[in-house]
C-alpha cells in the first residue's frame, strides 16, 4: 500500500521535524481523544546509532483473526540545504533487541520518506510518503477500513494538534480555515454521542471542548469572553431575525454576542455561497469588522462555520429537499403530458417525438451515470435507478449534500460530486431543450393553453433551482485539506 500526503506548519525546519517525530512518538491529541492510538499500535526507539540515525521498533495490535505484526525501521535524517530536511525511515529485517521481545508476530516492512521545506519565514511545508508491506495477505476490509484511513488520519491529527499548540498571536489569517474545520470536528463528534433531541446541547459541548484545547482560543477568551455565547448561538442554527448590533467591540457582552449569532443563521440560508453571507453579516455589524482588523483569522474561521450550517440547517434543509421534489416531479410530469398532447395534436408530432426523445435520453444518461457511481453494489444500483425513474433523484441529491451524508466505499465520487453531474444532465438534455420546443411551439401555435405555458414556466423554474444547487455546492465545506 501506498500514501503520500502534504501539509504546513509554522516554524522553522528543525521545529517542525522535531515537533512532528516528538507527536508521532509520543505526544496527545486531546483534539481527537486519544493518545495515538496507544491500544492498537506500541513501540520506540530501541537504538540510537549516532546523531543522524537511531533503529524504531513499531508493533501492530490488529484485530482477530489477522494476526499482529510489526517492523523494525531505521531512521535517518539529513540536512539537503539551508531550506530542505529530508527524514527517511527505512526498513530492517532484524535487530536483537526487538527478536528478543518476541511474541506472535509477523514482520512487515514500511518505508517513509518526510521532507520538511522553508516555505518562507514562518511556514514549514512537509511532505509525507509512505509504503507498506504487511508481511503477508491482510483482508481489504481491514486495509480499508482501518490501515489506509489511520495513516492519514495520523497526518491530518498531526497538523491538527500542532494548530491547536499555536499561541494567539502567531495565528494568521489562513489559519482561520484549519480553525474552523477543528471546531466543526468537535461539533460533529459530540453531537454524535446523543440523540437529536440533544443535538443543540451537544453542540455547545462541542464548541467548549474546541475552546478548551486551543491554547490560541483559551487565550482569546480572556481577552473577549463573549465569544464564547457567540459560538454556542452560531452552533445552535436556529433561524432568528438578523439585527444589526450597534455596540463596539471592546464594550460587547454575551447579549451582543447571542443577538449576533442569531441573525447570522438567518443571513446563511438567504445567501447560495457561506462567503457572501460572512461578507454581509460583517458588513451589518461593525463589531466585527473592528475583530476582523485586530484578529485576521476570523472571517475564514466563520465562513468555515457558515458552511457548516447552511449544510446542517432544518430550515435550509427541508426548503432544498421539498422545491427540488416538487419541481422535479411536476417538471417530469408535465413535459409527459406536453408529449402526449403534441402527439394529439395534428401537425404537433414532431415536437412529441423530440420530447419523448429528450425525456428518454436524459433519464437513460442519468441511469448510465448511476451505474458508474454504484456499480460495485448492483442492489444500490437498482434502488437508485428507481429512484431516477420516479423523478425524485434531484430532491433525494440535495438531501444527501444537504445532510453532510459521506461517500460510500463503494461509491465512485462523492455526493456533491453526483448532484452536481445529475443537475448538469437534467439542464442541458431536458429543461433547456424543452422549454425551448414547448416555447418554439407555444409561440407558433394559434391555440395557447394553459398547460403548455405552465410547462414552460416550470421548465424554467428547475433550471434556476439546478444552477442554484450546483453553485450551492461550490461552498461546501472540503473534507481534507491536508
Amino acid at each position: 500500500m501506498f500514501v503520500s500526503s502534504s501539509y504546513k506548519i509554522r516554524g522553522t525546519i528543525e521545529a517542525a521535524a522535531s515537533y512532528v517525530y516528538h507527536y508521532e512518538l509520543s505526544a496527545m491529541n486531546p483534539a481527537f481523544g486519544y493518545t495515538r492510538e496507544v491500544s492498537k499500535r506500541d513501540g520506540g526507539v530501541i537504538e540510537v546509532v549516532n546523531t543522524h540515525h537511531s533503529v524504531v521498533h513499531e508493533k501492530y495490535n490488529l484485530p482477530p483473526p489477522s494476526a499482529n505484526r510489526d517492523t523494525i525501521l531505521a531512521l535517518l535524517w539529513e540536512r539537503e540545504s539551508a531550506e530542505s530536511l529530508l527524514v527517511v525511515m527505512a526498513p530492517l529485517e532484524t535487530h536483537p533487541k526487538a527478536d528478543a521481545m518476541g511474541g506472535s508476530t509477523i514482520r512487515g516492512s514500511l518505508l517513509v520518506a518526510k521532507r520538511f521545506v522553508q516555505v518562507d519565514n514562518g511556514t514549514v511545508l512537509v511532505q509525507f510518503s509512505s509504503r507498506i508491506n504487511f508481511g503477508g495477505k491482510l483482508p481489504k476490509s481491514v486495509i480499508e477500513s482501518a490501515i489506509k484511513p489511520g495513516a492519514l488520519r495520523n497526518v491530518k491529527q498531526g497538523q491538527t494538534h500542532h494548530m491547536m499548540s499555536l499561541a494567539l498571536d502567531d495565528l494568521r489569517a489562513d489559519d482561520g480555515k484549519m480553525l474552523g474545520e477543528i471546531l466543526i470536528n468537535q461539533i460533529k463528534k459530540s453531537k454524535s454521542k446523543g440523540g437529536w433531541k440533544q443535538k443543540v446541547e451537544r453542540s455547545k459541548i462541542g464548541v467548549d471542548e474546541f475552546l478548551y484545547i486551543s491554547v490560541a482560543m483559551r487565550s482569546f477568551l480572556e481577552q473577549r469572553p463573549w465569544f464564547r455565547s457567540l459560538l454556542h448561538t452560531i452552533a445552535a442554527n436556529q433561524v432568528a431575525a438578523a439585527t444589526t448590533v450597534m455596540t463596539s467591540l471592546d464594550n460587547m457582552n454575551d447579549q451582543d454576542a447571542v443577538r449576533l449569532g442569531k441573525g447570522l443563521s438567518t443571513i446563511i440560508i438567504s445567501n447560495t455561497e457561506s462567503p457572501a453571507a460572512i461578507d454581509h453579516w460583517i458588513a451589518q455589524n461593525g463589531c466585527l469588522g473592528e475583530l476582523e482588523e485586530k484578529y485576521s483569522w476570523t472571517r475564514k474561521f466563520f465562513i468555515e462555520f457558515a458552511k457548516y450550517n447552511l449544510a446542517t440547517s432544518n430550515f435550509g434543509l427541508v426548503a432544498r429537499v421539498c422545491v427540488g421534489a416538487v419541481l422535479s416531479v411536476v417538471d417530469l410530469a408535465t413535459d409527459i403530458f406536453m408529449t402526449v398532447q403534441f402527439f394529439q395534436t395534428k401537425g404537433q408530432e414532431g415536437y412529441g417525438r423530440v420530447n419523448a426523445i429528450l425525456i428518454g435520453l436524459t433519464l437513460g444518461i442519468q441511469i448510465l451515470t448511476n451505474y458508474a457511481q454504484n456499480h460495485r453494489k448492483l442492489g444500490v444500483f437498482v434502488r437508485e435507478t428507481a429512484v431516477i425513474l420516479s423523478g425524485f433523484k434531484p430532491a433525494v441529491d440535495a438531501y444527501r449534500v444537504g445532510a453532510g451524508i459521506e461517500q460510500e466505499q463503494h461509491q465512485t465520487v462523492e455526493p456533491l460530486a453526483e448532484m452536481s453531474v445529475m443537475k448538469t444532465i437534467e439542464v442541458v438534455f431536458e429543461a433547456v431543450p424543452s422549454s425551448v420546443i414547448q416555447i418554439y411551439a407555444y409561440i407558433t401555435s394559434e391555440k395557447k393553453g394553459f398547460a403548455a405555458a405552465v410547462s414552460i414556466i416550470v421548465s424554467a423554474a428547475t433550471t434556476a433551482y439546478a444552477s442554484t444547487m450546483i453553485t450551492y455546492g461550490k461552498s461546501r465545506p472540503a473534507e481534507n485539506t491536508s
